[in-house]
């Protein structure tokens, strides 16, 4: 819409649009005020701004009363739908998941996604058939996926946050290191940090808060950290641990479970300090219906899976005492 466009509708009364409408439909003043609430006098006034702005009288005698004029005869049908579009605009339906189409991207770590897809999916069936679903692995730069469309929710340690990104706390995590159980330092009875510095590390490579705390651990002790394999999936950074090279640094309450699974080994060395887990999501999208819905849903289905890790970790915890 051009400048001049809005420059001329802006200079206009659009409360005239809504008696026109009154006007066509009742064809007299009187009754056409009564509709609105409206005095005569104020209704007679509306109608002669509505006159000298189309140029039209609008309304003209006729036996038996008023009658529309040919302009407003057409005018009427454009009329009706421009109002109902602006009533759609301003007033929109009540938000139904189970009618509603659209489209929610997300991204995760991948293992957490693997707990989470088929209770996310039975919630979808349940109660929003219509709602398509994109995982994707995740990448670096969350934010400016964020900013530009391609993700609608990211799942990540505690970051500094761009202003036009909400953020809300989910959980918090200890971080421990982890080896194989045929890794050398496996059977050492007293592991130093400067030990784990002698061995080849695993980065988890998605933007977060865990690895560049860890780089400055090992700085702060003026040691270096060898880092030879970089791996943007959980998935894949968990198998090639097993292969008894590495050493990885992993959230230790969502992981236990699956560190006993695969019978690996945590170190007992001082690691960071616990991590705030936190769920992300662009300003553009905070008050969108289906947006808030989902993001209620997921956030359930979050807080459920990471209370259920965290009681196997008890659990295991307990039977290795």
């Amino acid at each position: 819409m051009l400048s001049s466009d809005l420059l001329f509708l802006q200079q206009t009364d659009v409360n005239l649009l809504v008696a026109l409408a009154a006007l066509l439909d009742e064809k007299q003043v009187g009754k056409a005020a009564d509709r609105l609430n409206l005095t005569q006098p104020a209704m007679s006034q509306r109608l002669a701004k509505l006159r000298q702005l189309l140029d039209d009288p609008i309304l003209v005698r006729a036996p038996g009363g008023f009658a529309l004029t040919d302009k407003a005869k057409g005018l009427q049908p454009h009329l009706i739908k421009s109002l109902l579009l602006a009533q759609n605009i301003l007033q929109p339906d009540t938000f139904d998941p189970a009618t509603t189409q659209g489209i929610i991207r997300f991204t995760t770590m991948d293992f957490a996604a693997t707990r989470l897809t088929q209770s996310l999916f039975d919630s979808l069936l349940e109660f929003a058939p219509n709602i398509e679903i994109e995982f994707v692995r995740r990448p670096k730069n969350i934010f400016e996926k964020l900013e530009n469309g391609e993700l609608d929710l990211a799942l990540g340690g505690m970051v500094e946050a761009p202003p036009n990104v909400h953020a809300r706390h989910i959980s918090n995590d200890s971080y421990r290191f982890v080896v194989a159980k045929h890794h050398p330092l496996a059977t050492k009875k007293k592991v130093t940090l400067a030990d784990t510095a002698n061995y080849s590390h695993i980065r988890y490579t998605p933007t977060g808060a865990v690895e560049p705390m860890v780089d400055a651990l090992y700085k702060k002790h003026k040691l270096q950290r060898r880092v030879t394999f970089h791996s943007s999936s959980m998935v894949v950074l968990l198998e090639g641990l097993k292969a008894g090279k590495h050493i990885a640094v992993l959230p230790w309450q969502l992981t236990q479970a699956e560190v006993h699974k695969l019978n690996m080994v945590p170190l007992d060395v001082p690691c960071i300090e616990p991590v705030d887990l936190m769920l992300y999501w662009h300003a553009r999208s905070h008050k969108d219906p289906l947006h808030i819905w989902f993001r209620q849903l997921w956030l359930e289905l979050l807080k459920t899976s990471i209370n259920d890790m965290k009681a196997e970790s008890s659990s295991h915890k307990k039977t290795s005492d």
